[in-house]
């Protein structure tokens, strides 16, 4: 973000010269607003959003999660290449039904600013889950793992 003052000159030599003040300012970007993401519970659903780089320098981005428990982003931190466009991915764990969670992600560079992402995700009832399957010969024991993550922010008793 800044002000500054330039000047453009045109010369033709039948008219002569002409000059122009330019005062030119930068503020950072407005905030973006992605779709809400819905997710059933105890699953998780991605999406991408997009940081476009104006400049010709690579920018190493910090990235700044304000709901590290619901919302994961990747890559984190973000390499933006000259004139290059990123793609990042937020994923959305949804750890309550029917109540919208929300974050802010803020991607940072010192000396160019930031781009701000306000992201919000709904988790819905859970529905059937993928099936396990597990085979044993006759008489013969077979152990394997059923994985299974608590969505809920306290144990379960």
């Amino acid at each position: 973000e800044g002000a500054w003052t330039g000047v453009v000159s045109f010369y033709n030599e039948e008219v002569g010269d002409f000059w122009y003040q330019l005062n030119l300012s930068a503020s950072s970007p407005t905030p973006t607003q992605l779709d809400d993401i819905h997710c059933e519970l105890g699953k998780s659903k991605s999406v991408t959003l997009t940081i476009e780089n104006p400049i010709d320098k690579e920018l190493q981005l910090s990235v700044h999660n304000s709901n590290d428990v619901n919302f994961s982003v990747h890559p984190n931190p973000a390499l933006l290449r000259p004139y290059a466009e990123l793609q990042a991915q937020v994923t959305y764990m949804p750890s309550t039904i029917d109540l919208m969670q929300q974050t802010v992600i803020t991607f940072h560079h010192p000396k160019v600013g930031g781009w701000v992402f306000h992201v919000s995700g709904c988790g819905h009832e859970p529905t059937t889950m993928e099936c396990v399957t597990v085979t044993a010969p006759v008489l013969r024991t077979v152990n394997t793992s059923v994985l299974f993550r608590n969505p809920f922010p306290l144990p379960k008793r």
